[in-house]
C-alpha cells in the first residue's frame, strides 16, 4: 500500500502500478472508506498486504504515531500482522526527494500479532494490536 503522492514520483509510480499496490488518497474520506474495503477484500481472499502504519515518511527520526486503519483491517478480517522494523530508509530516501541514494536498509521481522475477535471488543483488540506492533518497533530502534 502506498500513499497517493507516489503518483508524482515517476520511478515509484511505475513500480507501484506494476506490483499491484493500493494507492491511498488521504484527502478524500469517501475514497479512504472504499480503499479500506479493497484492503479487507484482499486480506479475506488470502493476499498479503504491506502497510506502513505511520502513514507518511518524514526526515524526523523515530517512530511516528500509527494510523489505526491497518489494525482495523486485521481485526475485521482476523488476519495476523507481521511487524517489520525498517532501519536506514531515511538515509536512502530523504523527505521531499524523488530518487533514492545508495545505502543500506535493515529489515527485522517480529513475531506475528494475532487479532482475537473472540475477546468481544474490536476497539480494544485494534488498540492492543497497534500497541504490540509499536512496542516491537520501539525495541528495534533502541
Amino acid at each position: 500500500m502506498v500513499k497517493g503522492e507516489i503518483r508524482d514520483m515517476p520511478l515509484f509510480r511505475t513500480i507501484a502500478r506494476r506490483s499491484g499496490q493500493f494507492s491511498f488518497d488521504r484527502s478524500d474520506p469517501q475514497a479512504r472508506i472504499r480503499q479500506a474495503e479493497q484492503v479487507n477484500a484482499a486480506l479475506e481472499s488470502g493476499q498479503s498486504v504491506v502497510i506502513y502504519p505511520e502513514g507518511t515518511f518524514t526526515a524526523t527520526t523515530g517512530i511516528r504515531p500509527f494510523q489505526l486503519g491497518t489494525f482495523k483491517s486485521a481485526v475485521d478480517t482476523q488476519r495476523p500482522i507481521c511487524p517489520v522494523s525498517v532501519r536506514g530508509a531515511r538515509k536512502i530516501l530523504r523527505d521531499k526527494t524523488k530518487l533514492p541514494r545508495p545505502g543500506r536498509i535493515t529489515l527485522t521481522f517480529g513475531p506475528l500479532v494475532i487479532p482475537n475477535r473472540a475477546a468481544g471488543n474490536d476497539w480494544q483488540e485494534l488498540c492492543d494490536c497497534a500497541t504490540t506492533t509499536r512496542d516491537f518497533n520501539r525495541e528495534k530502534f533502541r
